[in-house]
């Protein structure tokens, strides 16, 4: 994402944009590489350029910490690791 408008106005026009955090992992079998459970959750957020940025970040319950540190991410991908957990345990126990 190249912020033009944001560049142009020198950052009176905010840029958003749309990006993607997340994480991609398996579990595989120590014995055999054939069964493969895959966990995957990636979270949607916006990001926003310019001026109103820096005003965004006076209001953390809007902002946040990185999307890693967010209580809610880290329940997500708990929550994608444990309906899986009977997949895990099969694979994992052969």
């Amino acid at each position: 994402m190249i912020p033009i408008l944001s560049l142009i106005t020198l950052g009176m026009v905010p840029t958003v944009t749309e990006e993607e955090h997340g994480y991609s992992f398996s579990f595989r079998s120590p014995k055999s590489s054939e069964q493969v459970v895959i966990v995957e959750y990636v979270h949607r957020g916006y990001t926003v350029l310019g001026w109103v940025a820096g005003l965004l970040n006076l209001f953390p319950q809007w902002t946040g910490d990185s999307v890693h540190n967010d209580p809610h991410f880290k329940e997500r991908l708990k929550l994608m690791i444990l309906t899986k957990t009977q997949e895990i345990k099969t694979v994992t126990s052969q």
